[in-house]
């Protein structure tokens, strides 16, 4: 049973655009996006609160945004599941979205 529901998610993955990476903040986002919230609010905060700040590292100021939409206990939760390993994504897309964000937020793009 463990062979098939393991090579299903390969499948999956290879599906999605086959994606994996190791960056900590990709996979908070991954999870945040996956479990807790759309991807119009994270779009929302980055319109409203982040943009007017122009350019600049502001993954700080989006994680005390984040606190409006979901409670620090559920950011704290989130924060204990990231591993900082390399992750292979099930949805690959979604998780391009997360490093497009990531860079966005740290003011790379």
């Amino acid at each position: 049973m463990r062979e098939v529901a393991d090579n299903q998610a390969k499948v999956m993955c290879q599906a999605s655009g086959d994606y994996s990476q190791a960056d900590p903040f990709v996979e908070f986002l991954y999870i945040l996006l996956r479990d807790y919230l759309r991807f119009g609010a994270i779009e929302d905060i980055i319109i409203k609160d982040i943009s007017p700040l122009g350019e600049g590292d502001h993954v700080e100021k989006f994680m005390e945004v984040l606190c409006m939409y979901i409670s620090s206990f559920q950011i704290a939760e989130i924060k204990e599941t990231v591993t900082g390993n390399e992750v292979l994504y099930a949805n690959g897309w979604v998780a391009r979205y997360c490093q497009y964000t990531a860079k966005r937020l740290r003011g790379v793009l």
